[in-house]
């Protein structure tokens, strides 16, 4: 599973499929991440041949690629 947190758009890729929504935290300590689970409900379960665990998590910081500028280039 790959997951990309750019601002307020949340990407996640996994088995071959993708997600995407925006977030827009609005409280002041809203600046980290939080990887959670619950019970599924009767209409998420599958068969799997044992738990499923979180066993590693890589986390990167990405440097950004906007130069300061207030103008996008190419717009008038």
């Amino acid at each position: 599973m790959h997951v990309f947190l750019d601002g307020s758009v949340i990407e996640v890729f996994a088995n071959g499929r993708a997600a995407t929504t925006r977030v827009y935290p609005t409280r002041p300590d809203s600046v980290g991440i939080q990887v959670f689970g619950r019970e599924p409900r009767p209409s998420e379960r599958f068969d799997a041949k044992e738990d499923l665990r979180l066993t590693s998590l890589d986390v990167w910081e990405l440097s950004t690629i906007w130069d300061g500028t207030d103008v996008i280039p190419g717009e008038v």
